[in-house]
């Protein structure tokens, strides 16, 4: 009876191990363009720690990303996008649409969590280096349409809002600011 018992353990924790690996091995993995603010000299995301001074919000502390926080902030970043372009007419698209297909941005992510225990990320993205050292520093751009843009995610409602693209400063187009309330189909633009 004892030796069953033993048996039987030993099989359910080989089953164990086995399901685990199997699961890690199906897992979807963030690309390798990653840096933290240590690493990859090819990284196209850069995760930048929050600080206060940076980014001047009120009521947030420091938190970190894992892989799966990435994952699910690529997913809602790149359908919301999506969903905002949609939204355009023709002629909006050209200059504010976003097209992940069309461009090659970089990224840099904030994350921190509220005074609710929400998780935020704040998303920049942008075309090309405009600031020498953009995987430490935020990058900030006034003008440049939408090779730049950014927006706020709450990973823990599975939410995105406040996306601004930026606008032209040669046509003195202003930027525009997109928000998209998830419970109703309403949406609203500021120039």
């Amino acid at each position: 009876m004892i030796r069953i018992i033993n048996n039987s353990i030993k099989f359910l924790a080989g089953l164990c191990i086995f399901s685990i690996l199997c699961f890690a091995c199906r897992a979807k993995k963030f690309p390798e363009n990653l840096s933290s603010v240590d690493g990859n000299s090819k990284a196209t995301v850069a995760i930048i720690p929050y600080s206060k001074s940076q980014m001047d919000l009120e009521d947030f502390k420091r938190t970190r990303l894992a892989n799966s926080d990435l994952v699910l902030l690529d997913s809602l970043i790149e359908d919301f996008c999506k969903e905002y372009t949609n939204s355009l007419d023709s002629q909006s698209r050209k200059s504010f649409g976003i097209d992940f297909s069309l461009r090659s941005y970089k990224r840099q992510y904030v994350p921190m969590v509220n005074k609710n225990g929400e998780k935020i990320v704040w998303a920049n993205f942008f075309c090309n280096d405009p600031v020498a050292d953009w995987k430490r520093e935020i990058v900030y751009v006034w003008d440049g349409g939408n090779c730049f843009f950014n927006l706020k995610v709450n990973l823990t409602k599975r939410e995105c809002y406040e996306l601004y693209v930026n606008g032209y400063a040669a046509n003195s187009s202003p930027g525009l600011m997109y928000s998209h309330q998830s419970h109703s189909d309403s949406h609203s633009y500021e120039f």
